[in-house]
């Protein structure tokens, strides 16, 4: 019903029975993530740094648009299959450059790189209530917040 409905509207989704994330649904992770805490940061950013940082947040932006072009190149124009037929993804990108140290590598700091996410996110929601209950000292809202997972 859903693969149908997202069909009408024009975007191709394959049904996947198997426990795999789709790969729609790994672009709208991925998209929160990085312009969710991208937005949130950079208020904090231009109040600390000022018109210097406008310019360095500019000059990364440039330089992080270039390096997804080439990963998106390296993409379309590798000559190698992945674990399953046409199975594209940046362990087996890692794999076709740099063997299986090369897959390792990108697996540990994909992974290194989403528990720095969730542990930035932690900290944000710790201080938020921290500033919201100045009472309450910073330990009780961690650990609770901790026991809570």
């Amino acid at each position: 019903m859903r693969a149908n409905y997202l069909t009408k509207l024009g975007i191709d989704v394959a049904v996947d029975k198997s426990n795999k994330t789709s790969t729609l649904q790994t672009a709208f992770n991925v998209l929160n993530v990085y312009v969710g805490l991208g937005l949130l940061s950079n208020a904090y950013v231009l109040r600390r740094g000022g018109v210097v940082s406008v310019a360095l947040m500019a000059l990364i932006c440039i330089v992080c648009n270039y390096t997804g072009k080439i990963i998106v190149r390296c993409f379309m124009h590798a000559d190698w299959r992945g674990d399953a037929a046409g199975d594209a993804s940046y362990p087996n990108l890692g794999a076709a450059v740099m063997g299986r140290f090369g897959k390792v590598l990108v697996e540990v700091i994909i992974s290194l790189e989403f528990s720095g996410a969730a542990c930035m996110c932690l900290i944000i929601i710790w201080q938020s209530v921290h500033a919201l209950l100045p009472h309450v000292s910073i330990w009780y809202v961690v650990a609770g917040s901790v026991g809570l997972l």
